[in-house]
């Protein structure tokens, strides 16, 4: 499953957006091309659109971003024995820590960026 914070997503332009973002090549800055919302509006629907052709469950998060992506990690510890969350921010390890039962296995993992490697954290061995 994926999770993105929503940013007014408008579906209803979605065959007029396809046929068009996918032929276009962004030479910008990740930064830079991020800092405009509607760049950020329209990565998230083309990534929210491929994962689900592929067979992911995506939601969008409105609102507190960081809880429902704990929520939605508790959600997925019944059916499956082991979870692994990434994300960015340190808030969501520190809600995993308190909303995650010490007997699951949750994982957070934090992506390196450059020169720091990444990071992956046991919500179980925390808590202990």
């Amino acid at each position: 499953m994926s999770v993105f914070r929503q940013y007014n997503l408008n579906l209803h332009k979605y065959a007029e957006f396809n046929l068009t973002a996918r032929k276009q090549c962004v030479a910008v800055q990740q930064e830079r091309f991020l800092a405009n919302e509607r760049n950020k509006t329209r990565l998230i629907l083309l990534l929210t659109l491929k994962m689900t052709s592929e067979g992911i469950e995506t939601r969008g998060a409105t609102g507190d971003a960081d809880t429902y992506i704990a929520r939605c990690g508790l959600e997925k510890v019944i059916p499956y024995p082991i979870v692994a969350i990434t994300g960015q921010e340190v808030v969501l390890i520190v809600l995993l820590i308190a909303l995650v039962p010490p007997e699951s296995n949750i994982y957070f993992m934090k992506p390196g960026k450059r020169k720091v490697e990444s990071k992956l954290f046991s919500t179980g061995m925390r808590q202990k």
